[in-house]
């Protein structure tokens, strides 16, 4: 007994007489005659037995907590899952994309994140999964190689009659033709709340069989009409399957929509199916189908995941190092109210050029404003002034573009590099130049061409003056370049002056805290007037910036 005692302590078990567990699984439950044991395939789809499914046909062993979760996932047709940093959760979603595809036929599940790299992610645990299942692979008849394709605007990994997919989400115009029975959603709180709202909720529009369904509530129907049991057709309606939304990641800004799903979420099921609790849910009425056993949520903050799984002394150090915003979303899975430093993320958000601040919000914005996404390139007719900020090992060097419009200013774009990044590009081929600082140079040069500089912020500690004297070399200009200086001071003669060239550096001294606080408590200023706005985040027009930046 001690041995069983040991062995099974990570269950959470306690200290029980593993003689007294009775159940299907047990050895001789079925009988020596039966050649085809049909209540053990009924065991194998009843969800207390999903932890036997999961060890026997997808050879995965999971602890107490992830059978929990898996089971309420499977039990719940709006699931909602907010976890710590590291506690399994991509994992869980791709196990559970197999679960649907082996227990339910004719599944078809679909993987979403905030990314096609986040998408990936959780199709990679599926497919490490399934690569490690051979009795999988013999029920499907279907080897690694065959069952899984990889194209460039979808990963597919194909079981038996169904399917698990991994898509990019985009600007959702090139996904609205997707059907699915089950819904995975990935690092919620990154997505786009107007594309999932409008776009991937549709793909579960349509029931798993919809003639099928059809035709059974109709004899569910006539049957009530006519005074007869319908018990037979309403579990074979229940055992075809539901369509599923799964809803999952990491917790974020109160300001931010999962936060709101989550507080929707809560309100249904403390509701309890009371048509005045649902009132500001359902202000026109509650649905005739609405039932709150539909909705779950599952929490998972770091302390209760078992010991050992996470590394508690890297915790420790985020909990010693990091603001308490952070350690609650990351760590905790709570939604913190706000940032603590001087620029409160609920104001950074507020910056942000999307829909929800224009049309939902209430923020006044400057007239002209609208939505607008980074670029490569700028609009002649305007005035561009870039912010530098110089560093070469333990920071980022970052180059700010600011586009001035009559009315506000706007970030259009940012790049950054270090000189481990800078190393990686020369062995990579893709730049020639070696010196570190003459790279940086060259890249202000080129983004000259496309922004029009009409004045350039740079601090001159660190790196700042290492540029700036790359800028006055003239063996370093190319066809159509000039020389770049400091400005011209009206109260202070500079030697420069009256060198040939554009006079457009100003020196920024970062160590003068007069200047520093003036800065910024000006740039609070402007972004609480909505003077200054952050492009809108779009996953899609990045990495085609990205790509045609390279």
């Amino acid at each position: 007994q001690d041995e069983f005692y040991i062995a099974n302590k990570w269950r959470n078990l306690g200290n029980i007489d593993y003689r007294d567990i009775r159940g299907p699984l047990f050895k001789g439950i079925f009988g020596d005659n039966q050649k085809v044991p049909i209540p053990l395939l009924r065991t194998l789809t009843d969800t207390n037995y999903l932890g036997f499914v999961c060890r026997q046909f997808l050879n995965v062993e999971l602890l107490p907590y992830q059978l929990v979760v898996v089971e309420e996932m499977w039990n719940h047709k709006f699931p909602m899952m907010i976890g710590s940093r590291g506690c399994a959760k991509s994992f869980l979603l791709g196990l559970y994309a197999l679960l649907r595809c082996l227990l339910i036929p004719d599944s078809n599940c679909i993987i979403v994140g905030s990314a096609f790299r986040q998408s990936k992610g959780v199709f990679e645990y599926a497919e490490k999964i399934y690569r490690n299942a051979p009795l999988l692979h013999n029920i499907m008849g279907r080897n690694s190689k065959q069952a899984i394709r990889k194209e460039a605007d979808r990963w597919t990994l194909y079981m038996g009659d169904g399917k698990i997919i991994a898509i990019p989400v985009g600007l959702g115009h090139m996904i609205r033709g997707f059907r699915a029975n089950c819904i995975l959603a990935d690092e919620f709180a990154a997505q786009s709340r107007e594309i999932f709202e409008v776009v991937i909720k549709g793909f579960s529009a349509v029931s798993q069989n919809p003639v099928q369904n059809v035709k059974l509530l109709a004899q569910i129907e006539a049957k009530k009409e006519l005074g007869l049991a319908y018990s037979m057709e309403q579990n074979v309606l229940e055992e075809m399957g539901v369509n599923q939304l799964i809803i999952a990641g990491t917790a974020d800004y109160e300001f931010n929509h999962f936060y709101e799903y989550w507080q929707r979420y809560r309100t249904l099921i403390l509701s309890r199916g009371d048509p005045k609790k649902l009132e500001t849910v359902y202000p026109d009425g509650v649905p005739s189908n609405f039932d709150y056993k539909d909705y779950c949520v599952i929490r998972l903050p770091f302390d209760r995941v078992p010991k050992g799984f996470m590394d508690e002394k890297m915790i420790a150090g985020a909990q010693a190092t990091s603001n308490k915003s952070a350690v609650m979303a990351e760590y905790m899975a709570c939604f913190p109210k706000d940032s603590l430093g001087f620029f409160r993320r609920t104001l950074i958000e507020s910056c942000v050029a999307n829909n929800y601040n224009f049309q939902k919000s209430g923020i006044n914005f400057p007239d002209g404003a609208d939505i607008f996404y980074p670029c490569i390139e700028g609009d002649g007719h305007l005035k561009y002034i870039y912010g530098i900020d110089t560093a070469a090992v333990k920071d980022n060097l970052a180059v700010v573009v600011l586009e001035v419009r009559p009315n506000h200013r706007r970030i259009v774009y940012v790049w950054t590099i270090n000189k481990l990044k800078h190393a990686k590009l020369i062995r990579k081929g893709l730049i020639k130049e070696t010196d570190y600082y003459s790279n940086i140079a060259r890249k202000i040069r080129s983004l000259m061409k496309v922004f029009p500089c009409e004045r350039m912020g740079f601090d001159m500690q660190g790196g700042g003056r290492a540029v700036c004297e790359r800028f006055a070399d003239k063996d370093k200009l190319q066809q159509g370049e000039q020389l770049l200086w400091p400005i011209i001071l009206d109260d202070k003669e500079q030697d420069t002056d009256d060198y040939e060239g554009l006079h457009i550096i100003q020196h920024i001294e970062f160590a003068n805290s007069e200047w520093t606080s003036k800065a910024n408590h000006g740039l609070r200023g402007d972004m609480e007037e909505k003077l200054l706005l952050f492009p809108e985040f779009n996953a899609v027009i990045l990495a085609n910036a990205v790509a045609e930046d390279a």
